[in-house]
Formats: structure tokens, sequence, C-alpha cells
């Protein structure tokens, strides 16, 4: 499975955080009102709640629907894109926002203000990654689940818009999954 790419690249904590079991993965799918992609769950499982530091670059936040704000955080990610779907109209923001069919679901952000979506649309082992440039509603589509996608692009065998820059990802020191904000190295 994907998540295993994701590993070799990013090692997984020790003791993740927010992991539940598979009982609480199918309340969250039933509060969320869709199953949710596999590897997805995988790596929840995993990895928990956290962040993706490239220290001193950028820190990518994915979303895990076990922990304690991600109730909060879902409905706000998705009035934020309707906010934004609003203002930028049909042609810039050509997608549906969950839960509309084939809607846009929000499965993290980086602290340049990128955001990386799944677009709902048939089976959700299926969904495609859609990734769209802070302020900006140029998207760029992958046919990857959300691992294969984050491992591939952190090891620079995939390049997209937001992290095209040559120094993202590229060392000196590996890229890390810290649990805490304590743990995240900005220079």
């Amino acid at each position: 499975m994907s998540v295993a790419e994701l590993m070799a690249v990013v090692p997984a904590p020790a003791q993740p955080r927010d992991v539940g079991d598979l009982t609480a993965w199918k309340n969250a799918e039933a509060k969320i009102g869709t199953r949710l992609p596999t590897d997805f769950r995988d790596f929840v499982f995993r990895y928990g709640s956290g962040v993706f530091n490239d220290p001193g670059r950028l820190c990518v936040f994915p979303r895990n629907p076990l922990s304690p704000d991600f109730d909060n955080r879902f409905c706000s990610d998705c009035e934020l894109l309707r906010e934004i779907k609003e203002l930028a109209g049909d042609e810039e923001f050509p997608y549906a926002v969950f839960p509309s069919t084939s809607g846009l679901m929000l499965w993290a952000d980086d602290d340049n203000g990128c955001m990386f979506f799944w677009l709902t649309e048939g089976d959700p082992d299926n969904w495609p990654v859609l990734v769209t440039p802070s302020r900006s509603c140029f998207w760029e589509r992958f046919e990857l689940p959300m691992t294969s996608f984050l491992s591939q692009a952190f090891s620079r065998r995939l390049i997209c818009a937001p992290w095209n820059e040559p120094e993202f990802f590229s060392g000196p020191r590996r890229i890390k999954f810290a649990q805490e904000r304590a743990e995240i190295e900005y220079e």
C-alpha cells in the first residue's frame, strides 16, 4: 500500500497521537458522510496528528478525522472553500465543494497557503489529488493516492506548482513528521 512508500521517505512516529481504531474511523466517516480513501486511513493510523516539516522551508498540515478538533475544522474548511468559490466564480473555481457530488474535500494545506484536495468522484480509493497554490485558481490534478503524492513530492520524483522551487524537500536535513509545535524546525 502507498503508506509504506511514504514511510520510506518520512518515518512515522513511534507513538502517533489521535489514531483510534476501526470503529472510531467508521464513526468519523459516518459524521463526514462518506467513506474516505484507504491509504488515508492507513496514514492516520500510522502517523496520527502532526505536521510534515521540511526544516527551515515548509510545513504541510494534513487533516486527521480522529483528532478532537477535526469536526469544527472540517466545517470551517468547507465554508472557506464555498466562500472562495463564490468570490472566484465558476470559471476560476470549476469544482463543487463537498458534500456536493464531485466536490472538493481539503485533506491538507501548507504554511505558504497552498491547498491539497480530493475530488470526491467515484470510489474514494480512486479520488484524484488536486492542488492549488496560494491565492490562485490554477489547478493541478494527480491520479495518485494522497500518500503516493506526498511520497513522490517529498522525494522530488513529482513536482507540483506550489512546490516547484528546487530548495523544497532537497535537504540537507531530512523531512520529518512533527507531532508537537516545539518539534518543528524553522531554520
